[in-house]
């Protein structure tokens, strides 16, 4: 087992870094400021099922437009400390970028994220989630995969400030036959607010593949995580 840890910790960390020189390398002038805000509510969180209400709202042009909203029931199975499954139903409502009405987007999703416990401050997860998308004005199904590799370091002696984290996370669509989208987090920080809150905010730099290139957005952002 330390064999295949220390194999698997070495390669989420190049995924990471590799995400880091391809969003640096992508980044413009004319990049856009946003914020996006989020809520979990946990109504089941057993040994081996967690059972959640997650929503988020998400702001562009410099946080003074709400473009899109989400929606989402999720499920977990933990099968074990080193991997956990997950299906989730979201709806995601998006405004076109030339502005318009709200297009809806309905999701069926799978997870297979096995993550590695290295030593006692360490962890390691990899979130691989596959999309069954419905678009509106689109004819048929959309499927798309998404992989969001993540480093989570465990903090002693310093508060309510519990962790640390750093993920990249990117988006290939298979209709599309190319990555589309990518997430890069390079700091994040989880706060305990109490034993059932938890107050995570983080810095993202998100980037969408368009017509004429990669479009950045830097996004500071926050979510509530509420236990009951």
């Amino acid at each position: 087992m330390k064999i295949q840890i220390c194999w698997q910790s070495w390669l989420t960390l190049i995924a990471l870094a590799t995400g880091l020189l391809v969003n640096q390398q992508s980044m413009k002038a004319n990049d856009d400021f946003g914020s996006w805000h989020g809520l979990s509510v946990k109504f089941l969180d057993s040994d081996r099922w967690t059972l959640a209400a997650v929503g988020q709202a998400r702001l562009r042009n410099d946080s003074s437009e709400l473009f899109s909203y989400l929606l989402s029931p999720q499920l977990t199975y933990k099968v074990s400390p080193y991997l956990r499954l997950g299906m989730n139903y979201t709806y995601l409502p998006t405004r076109p970028a030339v502005g318009g009405d709200f297009r809806y987007q309905h999701r069926w999703e799978t997870e297979i994220n096995p993550r590695w416990p290295v030593n006692d401050w360490l962890t390691l997860d990899l979130r691989n989630r596959f999309e069954l998308r419905w678009l509106e004005d689109h004819r048929g199904t959309n499927e798309r995969s998404r992989h969001r590799p993540q480093a989570t370091i465990r903090l002693k002696g310093l508060g309510p400030l519990e962790s640390v984290f750093i993920n990249n996370e990117f988006f290939y669509d298979y209709d599309a036959h190319r990555r589309s989208e990518n997430r890069l987090v390079p700091l994040g920080m989880n706060i305990r607010l109490n034993s059932r809150a938890v107050f995570t905010t983080y810095y993202m730099l998100a980037s969408v593949r368009g017509s004429g290139g990669w479009i950045n957005t830097h996004v500071p952002g926050s979510h509530f995580t509420l236990d009951f």
